[in-house]
């Protein structure tokens, strides 16, 4: 919507050009000087982005039920906005300015499950520090990129351990591929593990050999 004020060529400006910085500037006293910068840098990349993109009502709606949904979907044990981030390479992005040590200093309490114990959390910590951040980026790249398999064409038997407390992988994820798999219901089927989170070998180790070797039995 034109404003009235004119830019360099005569032309109507369609933006107010200080209304970003009004913005900006009603940010509260209280505002910390790094959350300060922060935000000051997010609003005017936000405003960037709608002016260069000449962002619709309609576009802008879809984004907000993006954050909508996330927030909805979100509980203790599971965090969409993680995989939001995931989704659009904030993480990777993180992993590959700064190393692992930020993820090595998050994942092993954020994405292990009640169950866990220090000594869990100190194992999963060096596993992580011990990837190299083009091993990680090159795998998340393999992840964000993959097409979905034909479920229903899969006919070999299917274990899913799905941890009960898991914020990566939620339990819907796993139900849903396990409805889809082409394999006849006596082969296939899904055991929840209570109290345990997405490092299912780390944080139970002996209850998931106990359940590999049960369904071997039943299916041999």
């Amino acid at each position: 919507m034109e404003n009235g004020n004119m830019n360099a060529n005569g032309s109507p400006e369609k933006f107010d050009p200080d209304f970003t910085r009004h913005v900006i500037e009603a940010i509260g006293p209280k505002c910390t000087p790094r959350m300060r910068s922060v935000m000051s840098s997010l609003i005017q990349h936000v405003h960037d982005f709608a002016r260069e993109n000449e962002l619709t009502v309609d576009e802008w709606m879809q984004g907000v039920e993006l954050l909508n949904w996330a927030g909805k979907m979100s509980d203790e044990k599971r965090n969409e906005g993680q995989l939001v981030c995931d989704v659009i390479g904030l993480e990777s992005l993180k992993a590959t300015q700064d190393g692992l040590e930020s993820l090595a200093g998050s994942i092993p309490t954020a994405a292990t499950g009640g169950k866990s114990t220090s000594l869990h959390h100190a194992f999963i910590r060096s596993l992580i520090l011990g990837t190299s951040a083009d091993g990680y980026m090159s795998l998340c790249q393999v992840i964000a990129t993959a097409g979905q398999p034909s479920y229903a064409a899969i006919a070999a038997p299917l274990l899913i351990l799905a941890g009960e407390d898991d914020k990566t992988a939620p339990l819907e994820g796993s139900e849903t591929i396990l409805q889809q798999y082409g394999t006849s219901e006596d082969k296939k089927g899904i055991q929840k593990l209570a109290g345990v989170g997405h490092w299912h070998c780390v944080e139970a180790a002996e209850e998931v050999q106990h359940h590999i070797e049960l369904f071997l039995s039943n299916i041999s």
